[in-house]
């Protein structure tokens, strides 16, 4: 019997063989086939890959921690790597993208002292970041008020005090209703009407400079400068004292 399959396949060679077109195909269908064979070898190596990400994650699942997942990225975001810009990068990415969600999640499971606890630790992430440097608070300013809010941080030269700093007693007194003590609202926007006309002479200010007063200093605002500029040009005071004047215009 065996000689017989034997012939049949000697016979079926000889005749393919004689067929050109056949002798050059099976060659190509040989290398084809050995490149699927490679192929399902790569692919059978990424199977065994991602069967054994699985089982790490969940493994992670099944720690008494049911935030492992959370636990690894947070490592990644806290640790100094190549990835860890990558990792912060991905993380603005899905905050840009979550962020409704994440505050309606974050305000319907966390209440009472467990809330105030967490804002606390998030406004101390945004205090270090927003107030790093003069532009930064400039444009996270503008930004907040976009939102509806107003974040200032504590400064001596801030019109906002300090509230933890005020007696007790400040709270039970009425200054509106001291008569020493006239806010007189309509006289000052009169006043500013009556100034106004001066602050075009402060047009052409420099943004920035090492030799004159300039709108980019940290001491002397552009609001304070030219209402202070425009009451010297409209009352012209023979005498001006000045009490720390650093970076103010009148001296320039």
């Amino acid at each position: 019997m065996m000689g017989i399959y034997r012939g049949i396949r000697k016979m079926i060679k000889t005749i393919v063989y004689k067929w050109p077109i056949i002798r050059r195909a099976i060659p190509m269908l040989l290398s084809h086939e050995s490149r699927l064979f490679e192929h399902s070898l790569q692919i059978d190596l990424l199977q065994k890959q991602v069967k054994s990400l699985m089982d790490e994650i969940i493994a992670i699942k099944g720690e008494k921690s049911t935030f492992g997942l959370l636990d690894l990225f947070s490592k990644e975001l806290l640790s100094d790597t190549p990835s860890t810009s990558v990792a912060w990068q991905e993380f603005h990415k899905w905050l840009a993208s979550s962020y409704d969600q994440f505050a309606e999640s974050l305000g319907k499971y966390i209440k009472g002292e467990q809330l105030i606890h967490l804002l606390t630790l998030l406004q101390i992430i945004v205090a270090r970041n927003a107030f790093k440097d003069e532009t930064t608070k400039l444009h996270f300013f503008e930004k907040a008020e976009e939102c509806g809010v107003h974040v200032l941080p504590v400064h001596f030269y801030s019109p906002i005090p300090n509230t933890q700093e005020l007696p007790t007693a400040i709270w039970q007194h009425r200054f509106d209703r001291t008569s020493s003590f006239q806010l007189n609202a309509q006289a000052q926007l009169k006043l500013l009407d009556r100034i106004a006309k001066w602050a075009q002479e402060m047009s052409d200010t420099p943004h920035r400079s090492s030799s004159e007063y300039c709108w980019e200093n940290p001491a002397f605002s552009p609001g304070d400068a030219i209402v202070y500029y425009s009451m010297i040009r409209e009352f012209k005071p023979r005498v001006i004292i000045e009490v720390g004047g650093i970076f103010n215009y009148g001296g320039g």
